[in-house]
């Protein structure tokens, strides 16, 4: 299934600094796709993902199971996610 990925960079007060998008397709990508993509468009060589649940939590994700469950909880075909720059903000 093709899906669109909403990709939100954010600062150290957990604003959003940056915004991108692209198209991932479900069924041929993995999160280690995900995530060398999303380090190429930011720029990032040290960083966490996440998004948010049914519950509003912001879950980290860094395995194709856990992304699996992400994609359950998007709405109207989009993926949000959100990027915490961990080199930067001293995030571990």
């Amino acid at each position: 299934m093709l899906v669109t990925v909403k990709a939100y960079l954010l600062g150290k007060d957990e604003s959003e600094t940056e915004v991108r998008k692209f198209q991932m397709d479900t069924e041929t990508c993995s999160s280690l796709w995900l995530l060398r993509r999303i380090s190429a468009l930011f720029e990032l060589s040290y960083f966490k993902v996440c998004y948010r649940d049914e519950e509003e939590d912001m879950v980290v994700f860094s395995s194709d199971d856990e992304m699996e469950m992400g994609l359950k909880s998007m709405k109207d075909n989009i993926f949000r996610v959100y990027i915490r720059d961990t080199k930067k903000h001293n995030v571990t």
